[in-house]
């Protein structure tokens, strides 16, 4: 071939190595759609360490020098996907502890009342990608 012919023939090779990543692309892509679906059609149920995981950032309810919590633990009173209610017991830095009656939302949101208190927290947000 010569020099001439090599260079009408880059264009056509540079069109053929874009088609082959889109193709590659779009196969690619079929299999996480896939993957997605199943996800939607099969969920796993919620568990507590996605509740609890979710509540990490809660800062402490009361005193004047708040800290963020230590531990979290989690129970389930419901069933369906999200489980609600769920009862939480928060431990903090400070030795204090609270326990909530939290009620999750389909956004991942939640609402937590103070068990043996008046006041409650609006927060967000637990992870419920892979929940049903």
């Amino acid at each position: 071939m010569n020099r001439r012919g090599v260079i009408e023939a880059l264009p056509l090779g540079g069109a053929l190595a874009v088609a082959v990543a889109v193709a590659i692309t779009a196969l690619a892509a079929v299999g996480g759609q896939e993957a997605f679906l199943e996800a939607q059609l099969h969920p796993r149920p919620l568990r507590a360490a996605d509740v609890e995981r979710g509540l990490l950032g809660t800062p402490e309810p009361y005193g004047s020098h708040r800290r963020n919590v230590d531990h979290v633990a989690c129970r389930s009173d419901g069933s369906g996907g999200l489980r609600n209610p769920w009862r939480c017991r928060l431990s903090y830095r400070s030795g204090r502890e609270a326990r909530l009656l939290v009620t999750l939302r389909a956004d991942g949101s939640f609402v937590a009342k103070h068990l043996g208190g008046s006041g409650s927290i609006v927060g967000c947000c637990v992870d419920l990608s892979r929940a049903g």
